[in-house]
């Protein structure tokens, strides 16, 4: 006697990837059979990452003044308009808007050159920048014109050599990433 059997796998024909077919043959009662191996797919269909933060630099271009009495007045013998030593009210600033899905860290850090050993930046006016850090919240539930952003302003501090003109004296550099 001669058994047949087929199988096929049915799936919606929009997800359909494959099929199989078998046939049994046997001479003995109790020995057809016919396997089948079933796969399944584990998928993440959660949301990717994705990163995106604007930086906006203002213009980190500073002028050291040594200072002066100011202009000599020869009628009224007094100096008039006199120019402190150093920075003024000079500085700059950076601003980090994140547009990411997820919360950003950033590190501010600053490298002097060597040539200008005096010379140094600070988040304020009296100590000199390590690094600063923290953390932009995600954009998630913000619009763009709401986005979370962080405004560091930076002034220049120290002193510059004589007859140093739009020399690079400093970087700064910003590291963004996943916090």
């Amino acid at each position: 006697r001669q058994i047949s059997d087929a199988l096929v796998t049915q799936l919606p024909s929009s997800s359909r990837t494959s099929a199989s077919a078998a046939t049994l043959s046997s001479t003995e009662a109790g020995s057809n059979t016919s396997n089948q191996q079933v796969k399944g797919t584990y998928r993440d269909d959660t949301n990717a990452t994705v990163y995106s933060v604007d930086i906006e630099w203002s213009d980190f271009n500073f002028e050291y003044n040594k200072g002066s009495k100011g202009t000599w007045n020869p009628a009224t013998h007094t100096y008039s308009e006199a120019k402190p030593a150093g920075w003024g009210d000079q500085k700059g600033t950076i601003k980090m808007t994140n547009h990411s899905n997820a919360d950003v860290g950033y590190t501010l850090t600053c490298s002097v050159d060597s040539n200008y050993s005096n010379f140094y930046l600070g988040t304020d006016k009296s100590s000199a920048l390590g690094s600063v850090t923290g953390t932009l919240k995600t954009a998630e539930k913000t619009t763009v014109d709401n986005a979370p952003s962080k405004q560091l302003t930076i002034y220049p501090l120290g002193s510059l050599p004589a007859g140093t003109n739009n020399a690079d004296v400093a970087t700064l550099t910003i590291t963004i990433g996943a916090k």
